[in-house]
C-alpha cells in the first residue's frame, strides 16, 4: 500500500523558464554554426582549388580580387569568412557561400562540386565538432531539467 507520493518537479516552474531556456540555446548554437562555418575556412581542408584557379588567384582575378599565392579554399578576399555570422534569424553569409557549399554551375567552368562547410548535414561533422554539439545538448537537458525539479 503507497502511503505516500512526493511530486519532485513542477511544470509551472519549467513553463516559465522555457522560453528563455530555449532562446538562449539558440543564440548559443547560431554563434557555434557561425564559429564552426569559420573554422573549416580556415583549416583549408575542403576540396583543392583546380590549377585554373590557383593560376586566376596569381594573376588577380580583377573585380578588386588582388593577385595571392594563397590556396585556401573559399578564402580569397576574405569576404565570405567575415561575413558569417550570427543574426536574429540564424546565420547570415554572402549568397555566393551558400552556392560553394552546394555546388553550382559556373558560366565559364561549368559544373563546380560542393565544398561543403557550413556543417548542414550530420554527415559532414567532424569527431571534435560532434562532440562539440553533444555538449551543448546536454547543457540543454541540464538546464531544462534544473527548471523542471522543484
Amino acid at each position: 500500500m503507497i502511503e505516500k507520493i512526493e511530486v519532485t518537479f513542477d511544470f509551472n516552474k519549467l513553463s516559465k523558464q522555457i522560453d528563455g531556456i530555449l532562446k538562449n540555446d539558440i543564440e548559443i548554437k547560431k554563434k557555434e554554426f557561425a564559429a564552426m562555418a569559420r573554422e573549416n575556412i580556415i583549416s583549408g581542408k575542403l576540396r583543392s582549388l583546380k590549377k585554373t584557379t590557383l593560376n586566376q588567384r596569381k594573376r588577380g582575378g580583377g573585380k578588386g580580387r588582388p593577385k595571392t599565392g594563397s590556396t585556401t579554399p573559399l578564402f580569397y578576399t576574405g569576404k565570405l569568412l567575415s561575413s558569417i555570422k550570427p543574426v536574429t534569424e540564424g546565420v547570415e553569409l554572402l549568397k555566393y557561400g551558400w552556392y560553394h557549399n552546394q555546388g553550382f554551375d559556373h558560366y565559364l567552368a561549368g559544373e563546380v562540386a560542393p565544398r561543403p562547410f557550413l556543417l548542414t548535414k550530420a554527415d559532414n561533422l567532424k569527431p571534435s565538432l560532434k562532440k562539440r554539439y553533444k555538449l551543448m545538448e546536454k547543457e540543454l537537458y541540464r538546464k531544462i531539467n534544473k527548471a523542471l525539479t522543484k
